[in-house]
């Protein structure tokens, strides 16, 4: 399983340590903003007619950075061999996310995507209930709001753990799906969870990849 973290500060994380920048996506954002309210308060046809032009070419370059993104998650998929790609659940992501309008739209574009790419690659893909995976450390399974002192750390108030905020949530993300498999009465319960230099078993036990293996690289 390869679990992905969707955030502002990057566009998505994996649990593999494969993050997808968001900083040109944010400039993108912040001035099509600024174009658009300047063209609606002129409120001319000619301002209205630029602003659909503008609104066009904002969708255009969104879409072929979501293209980049799904080709990237698809490609760590197959990289690990993972059968599952694991997004925490988009219903209420704005919120959760803080991101403007862009970005939910964004991120529905790139499930969209990843999922049908998945799909040719044989690879399925899932949502899982994101409650407190930003909070949980993924390490002891303490869960507390002062574990982020700031959007992009995490530090463990329970075991002193400290990683990337976004890195931590896309673990949980897929651990949530590994240990419900385990649970699961139509699975095996044997699914593990992709990490750069191993997998991870539902108990929580830590597999390394074998020395040399292509995965670590």
């Amino acid at each position: 399983v390869l679990g992905v973290d969707l955030g502002v500060n990057e566009i998505a994380v994996t649990s593999t340590a494969r993050f997808f920048s968001g900083r040109k996506l944010r400039h993108t954002l912040r001035e099509f903003e600024k174009v658009r309210a300047g063209l609606q308060q002129t409120g001319t046809r000619s301002a209205h007619r630029t602003l659909q032009a503008a609104s066009g070419r904002q969708l255009r370059h969104l879409r072929e950075r979501m293209h980049e993104v799904s080709n990237g998650i698809v490609a760590e998929a197959v990289a690990h061999d993972c059968d599952t790609i694991v997004f925490e659940r988009l219903s209420g992501i704005r919120e959760r996310t803080d991101g403007a309008w862009g970005h939910e739209w964004a991120f529905a574009v790139l499930y969209d995507q990843v999922e049908y790419k998945a799909e040719v690659a044989g690879i399925t893909v899932r949502q899982v209930d994101p409650a407190h995976t930003s909070t949980r450390c993924c390490e002891c399974g303490s869960t507390a709001d002062e574990n982020r002192p700031a959007r992009a750390v995490f530090q463990c108030r329970e075991c002193g753990s400290e990683a990337n905020a976004d890195y931590n949530a896309a673990k949980n993300v897929g651990l949530r799906c590994v240990r419900r498999d385990q649970q699961s009465s139509r699975r095996t319960g044997d699914s593990r969870l992709a990490l750069k230099s191993g997998t991870v078993t539902p108990s929580g036990e830590f597999v390394p990849h074998p020395e040399g293996s292509e995965a670590e690289f």
